[in-house]
């Protein structure tokens, strides 16, 4: 047990962290062999004057979201259980003490009313560069990482975790055409959850082909679904890596700004 008047320890905030990152890399590598299992076909057909193409999901396979969402709430809690681990240790790291967190806001009038409460027992220069850290110092705080973080913290102690299959935001088509070469087209794709006749894409050529045929490679990601409030889905597999890197980042810069072991 912890006895205040210690010096602060950062062991625990990185073993949360790494603890984290371990959650993430088994989701990782269960969402890489469900997809290389269970690949995403697509249909593509023509108009009837061949000049305009639509790419479309057919019979999608059902992913274990459930799964997937569990174990990314696990890292999510983590990750947020490690800052306010890193606050309880600059604060004292007093066991009796159950309101030191680390406060995260997009506003900075919420953010002082809750500061004065949960960082009242930090010291001062603790206390000034938490505020610096906060979303609403950015240039859109409410895409930053640590409220993305704050965000499915909540949400995940309340409900459990949206996750859906959608198309990642690049790289998600491929076209094969039968003969040595390619057509003159188009493409417009679409970043919609990958359900059954989904228009993922439409391709438009410049003149009518109406004896091509056209193969789509559609590559799946997984993504945070619309209803935590982010607007357009957040893509799971590679947002995740920045927001445990901006957690490993603060923990760094306490320790080496402090001067505060975590051994």
């Amino acid at each position: 047990m912890s006895e205040p008047g210690r010096p602060p320890n950062l062991r625990g905030c990185r073993a949360k962290i790494e603890w984290a990152r371990r959650h993430f890399d088994t989701f990782k590598g269960h969402v890489d062999t469900f997809f290389a299992q269970n690949p995403y076909v697509a249909a593509v057909r023509s108009d009837p004057e061949g000049s305009r193409y639509l790419v479309r999901i057919q019979n999608p396979p059902r992913m274990p979201s459930d799964e997937w969402a569990l174990l990314i709430g696990d890292c999510v809690h983590n990750l947020r259980s490690a800052l306010d681990y890193l606050v309880w240790e600059m604060a004292g790291a007093d066991p009796q003490d159950r309101t030191t967190m680390f406060p995260i806001f997009i506003d900075a009038q919420r953010y002082r009313g809750d500061a004065h409460i949960r960082l009242r027992k930090a010291p001062e220069e603790v206390q000034a560069v938490i505020e610096k850290l906060q979303p609403y110092h950015t240039s859109d705080p409410a895409k930053s990482a640590l409220w993305a973080l704050q965000v499915l913290d909540a949400a995940d102690k309340h409900q459990l975790l949206t996750v859906t299959a959608v198309m990642p935001a690049q790289g998600n088509l491929r076209f094969l055409f039968s003969g040595d070469s390619a057509p003159e087209f188009e493409v417009k794709a679409f970043n919609v959850p990958l359900s059954h006749d989904a228009l993922v894409a439409e391709l438009v050529f410049r003149q009518p082909t109406p004896h091509v045929d056209i193969r789509a490679e559609v590559s799946a990601d997984v993504a945070l679904g619309e209803s935590l409030g982010f607007g357009s889905r957040i893509g799971i597999t590679r947002a995740f890596p920045q927001i445990i890197e901006d957690v490993e980042r603060v923990r760094l810069y306490f320790k080496k700004a402090f001067n505060v072991s975590d051994e």
